[in-house]
């Protein structure tokens, strides 16, 4: 028998690979992924609404009305998600994101969420996971996405 791998050149038993496995939830990909935290104002409807008006762009990348992007690098960290472009921006006109259906509560974006940001400047092509405790509402999470379990894992 072969025990829990414990260390980085450990083997591991097919029951510790499947228990990984279904700990993890894939959520649709994502257009872009943030390099720095963005301007905006959080309200409790799950909406993000930028401070500046006109084009929104997000690691070189511009969104269009219901592109998905993952907004990863909040100063609050609970405005972290997964979310679609409700509004774009103009002139005169702030650039408003919601949650997605799929990643609006603690129990659908729950640790172990992962999702591929399929293009950017920088983050092109790379895939985040949600190392996070759950909570019961997203508020009283700090969302923290990381990046170093897939990388150049999409459409290669």
């Amino acid at each position: 028998n072969v025990s829990d791998p414990t260390s980085a050149q450990d083997a591991a038993t097919k029951s510790y690979i499947e228990s990984v496995v279904n700990s993890m939830n894939q959520k649709k990909s994502v257009l872009a992924a943030t390099t720095n935290n963005v301007a905006a104002t959080y309200s409790g409807t799950n909406t993000l609404t930028l401070t500046a008006t006109g084009v929104f762009t997000i690691d070189g990348i511009t969104p269009n009305i219901n592109n998905r992007v993952l907004i990863k690098d909040q100063t609050n960290g609970f405005e972290n998600g997964i979310y679609y472009v409700h509004t774009v921006g103009d002139t005169g006109v702030s650039c408003v994101l919601k949650r997605t259906d799929d990643a609006d509560t603690a129990a659908k974006l729950a640790p172990g969420s992962f999702v591929f940001a399929g293009r950017g400047a920088t983050l092109d092509n790379i895939g985040f996971i949600l190392n996070v405790e759950r909570g019961k509402i997203l508020e009283e999470n700090s969302l923290i996405f990381s990046s170093n379990f897939l990388h150049n894992s999409l459409n290669k």
